[in-house]
């Protein structure tokens, strides 16, 4: 069972930090320092594993969502590897629906952090956690109809400071700028799971960057491209609940993506161009134009 383990206080504790993002492994682990012992860090899965079996951790805060095996398989692969002598663990996501969080607790999680993740927040939970309790808050509240396409105040409540909201914002840009083009393959070509993999990536980093209008459009999408597989013939369904077809999530988050990125301090990538393939069962929207 996890968590067998001799409780120890903050200072004394040793934790692993996994996630695939370099830059929120930087920012945890600039948090964590002063509050704990050692910080040791992993960016997948099998990383992981390889960490908690050398290292033997009191606790690993794990992101749920990496590429290849995700969180909770590196989860399993821990707890099976350490056994009595596993350390506990809190989920890290941007996914923070209740099914999300009823399957962590159920995996044998001891705590739940929502993203953006803050330094208060991230102090609460290490110390309900460590302490051998749990603490499985649902995160704050955000405003849904916030149309906003940056917020400053929560990218500096997120990351922090002004130093790391901005740091973050240029790793979002640079990101958005590289991979935008790579979606519209991904999709094109019927990779779906890929493509939530990157959408999810693209939410983390939005919600430390406050790109809170994007945020939401890579979540639409992705609710979308999820429930392709409830479609009795396996494609994707052609509108949400509210009518909002996949083409018209698919548009509004590649013309948010560009606006981002120029809001950024990134020059805007092309527009989709007539003639391109459609993405698998999208239909074409018209150029954008100027």
């Amino acid at each position: 069972m996890a968590g067998g383990r001799r409780k120890r206080g903050g200072n004394a504790a040793s934790i692993l930090v996994v996630d695939d993002h370099a830059l929120n492994r930087d920012l945890m682990r600039g948090w964590l320092r002063g509050i704990v012992r050692v910080v040791h860090e992993a960016a997948d899965a099998d990383g992981a594993h390889r960490a908690a079996l050398r290292h033997r951790p009191d606790l690993v805060l794990l992101d749920l969502h990496m590429p290849g095996r995700d969180g909770f398989a590196a989860w399993r692969a821990i707890r099976d590897g350490l056994g009595d002598r596993a350390p506990r663990a809190i989920a890290v996501t941007a996914d923070a629906r209740p099914e999300v969080r009823d399957r962590a607790r159920a995996a044998g999680f001891s705590g739940w952090l929502p993203k953006p993740v803050t330094s208060d927040a991230l102090r609460v939970c290490l110390r309900e956690v460590l302490a051998g309790r749990h603490a499985f808050s649902s995160g704050p509240e955000r405003d849904s109809g916030d149309e906003r396409l940056l917020d400053d105040d929560a990218a500096r409540a997120a990351a922090g400071s002004d130093a790391n909201a901005a740091r973050m914002r240029h790793a979002l840009a640079t990101e958005i700028g590289a991979q935008r083009a790579d979606l519209e393959r991904m999709l094109a070509a019927d990779q779906r799971e890929a493509a939530r993999e990157m959408l999810h990536r693209w939410r983390g980093g939005c919600a430390y960057a406050g790109a809170v209008r994007l945020e939401r459009h890579c979540e639409r999408l992705d609710r979308l491209l999820g429930d392709a597989g409830t479609a009795g013939n396996g494609e994707p369904p052609q509108e949400n609940a509210g009518g909002e077809t996949l083409g018209d999530a698919l548009f509004a988050l590649l013309r948010t993506a560009a606006a981002t990125c120029v809001a950024l301090g990134l020059a805007q990538p092309g527009p989709l161009r007539p003639g391109r393939p459609a993405p698998r069962g999208i239909p074409r929207r018209p150029d954008p134009g100027p």
